[in-house]
């Protein structure tokens, strides 16, 4: 095994249940720009007893239809997401195999074709990202013929209601974010940034408790509670949703561990940090567009051992995270003005010496 942060899925009394194998670790910032840290151990996504049915329910998720406003977003939400990171690590034929399974899922069917079972072994530990709800409504999958038998976690009634909740939920998120019709990717990304980073709320009784303690991706999205496991993967989810490419990255120091998010902007990598933005309530962007060499400045994670994507297989030392576009804001301590006209977003934003800058996003 190599030396890096390595997630795990554990089996235990028949309930399958999402490990990250992470410590999580939070900065509080002050408005000075004054920092403190939390550190722990995670724990895992906790679901109820799973449930058989044989009832199946087709999940029709409705579309939304915006105000008649020229800018405006047209958002509905995206069952099938999947980052080019791990399409390129995992595989194009593995990314197909959870597509179908995700339509098995939306259609209640009791189970779903593959050509190959190493499949949903290849896919375990993106599941749970790349579609939230799927430990919450799936209990097991088994192999036998040429196809994965579904073990629903709850009845077609209560699933096709988590669903629907779900898919409205997401489209709450994207239009909290304000996003327009027009904006780039990069504007994009940071608008749902600063619209997650200001909700969420960090859940120290998860990192403090021996109680098995749900920090899914599905409930950093659906409750805003979580750790960073959490968050770095929901903050990766909603990018993906709204047509920014984005994956989860997580890291080791000599005292904790670490998850955040990856961001491809116009055709370079940049970390960003919700969990740590959420310290100061997000009123900042300082943790936004990081290089690699920020990013281990902030937490002393070990660059070319992070662990990029869900492969369990690429690394940071093969990936380039080097471009300072955004380097202005990593002291941007607490924004004053967010305006945007004719496709520019212009941040105005205190510095911890109560200076004052400027970012203009295009």
């Amino acid at each position: 095994m190599k030396k890096a942060c390595i997630r795990v899925l554990v089996c235990a009394v028949a309930v399958v249940l999402w490990v990250s194998g992470l410590s999580g670790c939070r900065i509080t910032d002050d408005k000075d720009g004054n920092r403190s840290r939390e550190t722990s151990e995670t724990a895992a996504a906790s679901t109820s007893a799973p449930t058989e049915t044989t009832k199946t329910t087709t999940v029709t998720i409705p579309e939304t239809t915006p105000e008649a406003t020229e800018a405006v977003f047209e958002y509905t939400w995206k069952p099938h997401v999947f980052s080019q990171i791990d399409r390129e690590t995992i595989g194009s034929e593995a990314e197909q195999f959870f597509f179908d399974l995700v339509d098995a899922i939306l259609a209640g069917e009791e189970s779903v074709l593959c050509a190959d079972k190493k499949f949903r072994w290849d896919l375990d530990l993106a599941l749970g990202t790349y579609f939230p709800p799927y430990y919450h409504v799936v209990s097991d999958l088994t192999y036998a013929d040429g196809a994965y038998r579904i073990k629903y976690r709850v009845g077609a009634e209560e699933r096709e209601k988590m669903l629907l909740d779900f898919a409205r939920r997401i489209e709450t998120l994207i239009e909290w974010a304000d996003l327009r019709e027009d904006d780039s990717p990069t504007i994009r990304a940071v608008k749902i940034y600063r619209m997650y980073s200001e909700r969420i709320v960090y859940d120290y009784h998860a990192i403090n408790t021996d109680a098995i303690t749900d920090v899914s991706t599905y409930r950093g999205l659906m409750e805003l509670q979580g750790i960073c496991q959490s968050f770095g993967s929901a903050y990766a989810y909603l990018c993906l949703q709204a047509g920014v490419e984005a994956a989860t990255v997580s890291g080791l120091s000599t005292e904790n561990a670490h998850e955040w998010t990856i961001l491809t902007l116009d055709g370079k990598y940049y970390y960003a940090d919700p969990t740590w933005e959420s310290g100061n309530k997000g009123r900042g962007l300082r943790y936004f567009g990081m290089t690699a060499t920020q990013r281990e400045w902030n937490g002393g994670y070990i660059a070319d051992e992070y662990n990029v994507g869900y492969s369990n297989d690429f690394w940071g030392r093969e990936i380039s995270v080097t471009d300072e576009t955004f380097a202005p804001l990593w002291e941007a301590v607490e924004v004053t003005e967010f305006l945007e006209e004719d496709g520019v977003l212009r941040v105005v934003f205190e510095r911890a010496d109560g200076s004052v800058g400027e970012f203009e996003f295009r």
